[in-house]
């Protein structure tokens, strides 16, 4: 099938051969060689490739003074969003959040042995662990008042939790739960 359109003087003719269009042009001017548009081309407008980039989530930097293991379960959710999966990886990513007092877990620290990432998590919770978690979760879950703004829900789970840390502080120190009264 040949098309002969006339754009500003130039004459183009198309012809549709296997399922692409060749296009020629006719000028007093210039000749220009044929072109070969491929069918799916014809009529449509180029697009640039879209190029997507991961943009990797930061690590909160970590100095001591928050509970460690908050921010060892903050660390693990971005570790698995930032697909850091190889020990090098996820030691590296850990030594740099590590600031102040908390850098200092890092002082003779050799994190090139395929342990490296235990052994430096070993190294925070015996530096910011508590001495007496089984004594410090009774204590805290024996203190334990609702406030005015909370709601006995909310109470309730506040209590619960607490109550799981004294059963895992408990559990590890004698080898068993306490008897559940909750």
């Amino acid at each position: 099938m040949a098309t002969t359109v006339g754009v500003s003087g130039t004459i183009f003719s198309s012809a549709t051969n296997a399922g692409a269009t060749t296009v020629t042009t006719t000028s007093s001017a210039a000749t220009i060689p044929p072109t070969v548009i491929p069918a799916a081309a014809v009529g449509t407008v180029p697009v640039a490739p879209t190029v997507v980039v991961k943009q990797l989530q930061p690590v909160r930097p970590y100095n001591g003074s928050a509970p460690w293991k908050t921010f060892r379960e903050q660390y693990r959710r971005v570790d698995r969003v930032n697909g850091w999966v190889t020990t090098t990886d996820l030691v590296q990513y850990l030594t740099l959040a590590l600031e102040g007092p908390a850098a200092e877990v890092l002082k003779d620290f050799d994190d090139s042995t395929e342990t490296a990432y235990e052994d430096l998590w070993k190294r925070i919770e015996h530096r910011f662990g508590e001495v007496d978690e089984s004594r410090e979760a009774r204590r805290k879950f024996g203190n334990r008042r609702q406030t005015e703004s909370e709601s006995l829900q909310e109470y309730e789970q506040a209590l619960r939790t607490l109550y799981k840390r004294l059963a895992v502080s408990h559990d590890r120190n004698s080898g068993r739960r306490p008897q559940e009264k909750v």
